[in-house]
């Protein structure tokens, strides 16, 4: 049995990286979140507050690919991702029905809906959440 949980964000104030969408040779790895907007253009892509804690490798044809399944590596405080419940150590199994080894299943614009199942021990999950446009990083707060 899947247990769901759903859950829809307006916007967040936390930090964030991203992915660009894979170049020629490299892949970025050890990520928090997943955007379709190369990194440093803006406020452009969807953010989800997962931070996967391995890199993807580039298959011969140039797709990039995990090895396993990504585990969640941490989750930022008040992400969609920590609203409906996504911890550190879940693994991530399937996202919108497809293969989660796939770095590209997490590619959207903001208000994507993505429908995550991973494990969780020995149980099995999904989570439905709503990703946001990626916060713009915050100034550190004046010294006191």
């Amino acid at each position: 049995m899947v247990k769901r949980t759903s859950l829809s964000i307006a916007g967040l104030a936390c930090a964030a990286l991203a992915l660009a969408p894979p170049a020629a040779a490299q892949v970025p790895g050890a990520l928090a979140s997943i955007s379709v907007a190369p990194r440093g253009s803006g406020n452009g892509g969807a953010f989800t507050g997962m931070r996967l804690g391995s890199r993807p490798t580039l298959l011969p044809d140039g797709t990039p690919r995990w090895a396993d399944f990504p585990v969640v590596g941490g989750v930022w405080p008040g992400s969609p991702a920590e609203k409906v419940g996504i911890a550190a150590g879940d693994v991530v199994l399937l996202v919108n029905g497809v293969d989660a080894r796939d770095p590209r299943t997490l590619f959207g614009q903001p208000g994507k809906v993505f429908t995550v199942r991973v494990r969780r021990g020995t149980a099995v999950r999904e989570f439905v959440l709503t990703s946001v446009r990626r916060p713009e990083p915050q100034p550190a707060p004046a010294p006191h």
